[in-house]
């Protein structure tokens, strides 16, 4: 396998990526690109990649691993414009927050001589653009994993490689299990966050309201700061999940509507089982997911050294 690795979109997973991997110390040559030119010279300024080029097709020829670090939309023309281009055993991956479409895409899109594996870290902090990459963002995530159908077994250990590398945990999900489970614990709290500011920034009231929200409505309406374009989009990619999670979250913020407007005594009981259900989800964490696989994987360094490197499992 070709010892190049290309990067497509150097925004805040995309430099994060660039920067765990150099971290890695491994001798594979990173290579970026961006739509922004100055967003490519900041990733090699801050030592993300060796080197970026401007033309996107010049960025993932010849590479052995293709990771597409860019917003979902904009994944199939993507997809579509670079599969021409791939090498035979070329490795394509994402971290997009859905994947079933993804995966479809690429379906449609690449060549049966290259492979794609599906791939979504669950970072612990979210960010956006490049001023926030950094090389332990991923360091005891959970790194989602799907690969596609016709993957083969050396693009599945190629991945693999890079997730140990960087330092997360592996996750095998079923694309429409991970879809909707995100849209549970992901894309639902920013539709909330977005509620929270439509439901008070919009009360007559706000004027003066708005002089005594401190730290804990900061914290909440934190989700709200995203681009707007990307959170329609998905919207219209998991709109399914998304409003059957809409449907669920309503229903149980009814139930509280009405046992704080009665008085009940069974808010304490609420409050005291969300409290511990935060508890044991904190105590669990992503490290004992897939515990046993992962104790199973070489060391960071050696195993994306034997993939890019020639140790990894021979072609049959």
């Amino acid at each position: 396998m070709s010892q190049k690795i290309a990067i497509v979109g150097l925004g805040y997973i995309g430099a994060s990526l660039g920067l765990a991997l150099k971290a890695a110390r491994v001798d594979v040559e990173i290579v970026g690109h961006d739509r922004e030119n100055d967003v490519a010279a900041k990733a090699k300024k801050i030592g993300a990649v060796d080197r970026t080029h401007w033309n996107l097709i010049s960025a993932v020829d010849e590479a052995g691993l293709v990771v597409l670090a860019i917003p979902v939309m904009a994944m199939k023309v993507t997809l579509e414009a670079i599969a021409p281009y791939l090498q035979p055993g070329c490795v394509v991956s994402d971290v997009a927050s859905t994947k079933v479409p993804v995966l479809a895409w690429a379906d449609a899109a690449l060549p049966r001589t290259v492979s794609f594996v599906g791939g979504h870290p669950i970072v612990k902090k979210a960010g956006s653009g490049i001023d926030l990459a950094t090389r332990g963002l991923f360091r005891g995530c959970t790194y989602c994993v799907l690969p596609s159908r016709q993957a083969s077994p050396e693009a599945l250990e190629t991945v693999l490689g890079m997730v140990s590398a960087i330092g997360a945990t592996p996750y095998f999900i079923d694309p429409a299990e991970h879809d909707s489970f995100v849209g549970g614990v992901s894309h639902l709290p920013l539709l909330l966050s977005t509620a929270l500011v439509k439901a008070t920034a919009g009360s007559p009231s706000w004027r003066e309201m708005r002089k005594v929200a401190g730290g804990d409505y900061g914290e909440m309406l934190a989700l709200a700061q995203g681009e707007a374009q990307a959170q329609v989009d998905l919207c219209e990619l998991n709109r399914e999940n998304l409003v059957r999670w809409l449907q669920a979250y309503a229903e149980a913020l009814e139930q509280l509507r009405q046992q704080i407007a009665q008085g009940s005594e069974e808010l304490l009981g609420i409050f005291q089982n969300a409290s511990e259900a935060r508890d044991r989800w904190l105590a669990e964490g992503p490290e004992n997911i897939d515990k046993t696989f992962s104790e199973l994987l070489p060391t960071p360094g050696k195993q994306l050294r034997q993939i890019f490197l020639g140790g990894g499992r021979p072609r049959r």
